[in-house]
């Protein structure tokens, strides 16, 4: 009677193991999944200001340039690529700029500026100054395997020197 029990308890034993065994094994692979995983966040927005002439009538005006600040949380490298962004300074959409790239990489753990083209003003910029900041950006860390990142925000110059501006999220960001 003892061999059977004995059997049994061992039996009972080597399940339970199995179960535990299969339990970490998932609980390591989601793991290493998350720490393989691209993320890209959007850490903040920057404007550059500079005093830009104009030729015609020779009045100074400003050369206003807005920068994404991109951040890599995670642990492998990101490749990005803004696939749409539209710009409204002082209430005007800016019309179809002219971009010297769409994209690049953001190291682990690591930050990046994504510049949108110049935008030059007539007059000289002062604070108060609003607009809205709409994007769509693609990334990966595969190309197998592509994440998107898109929000609306609205921004206001708050000081010309040194360009301070303050932001905030209208819609997003959203992550798929």
């Amino acid at each position: 009677m003892a061999i059977p029990l004995l059997t049994l308890a061992l039996a009972f034993a080597t399940v339970w193991l199995a179960l535990e065994t299969r339990r970490m094994a998932t609980a390591t692979r989601d793991l290493v999944e998350l720490q393989g995983r691209p993320y890209l966040a959007l850490a903040g927005l920057q404007l550059t200001l500079a005093p830009a002439l104009s030729l015609l009538t020779e009045d100074q005006g400003t050369m206003a340039r807005l920068a994404l600040q991109l951040s890599n949380p995670g642990q492998v490298l990101v490749t990005y690529e803004v696939d749409d962004i539209g710009v409204t300074f002082e209430g005007v959409k800016i019309q179809k700029p002219a971009f010297d790239n769409r994209g690049g990489v953001v190291h682990p753990k690591e930050e990046a500026l994504f510049f949108y083209p110049s935008i030059t003003t007539p007059t000289p910029l002062r604070p108060g100054v609003k607009g809205e900041v709409e994007f769509k950006i693609r990334f990966w860390s595969s190309p197998h395997r592509e994440h998107h990142l898109d929000a609306r925000l609205r921004y206001q110059v708050t000081s010309i020197d040194p360009g301070r501006i303050e932001w905030l999220f209208l819609e997003g960001p959203r992550y798929a």
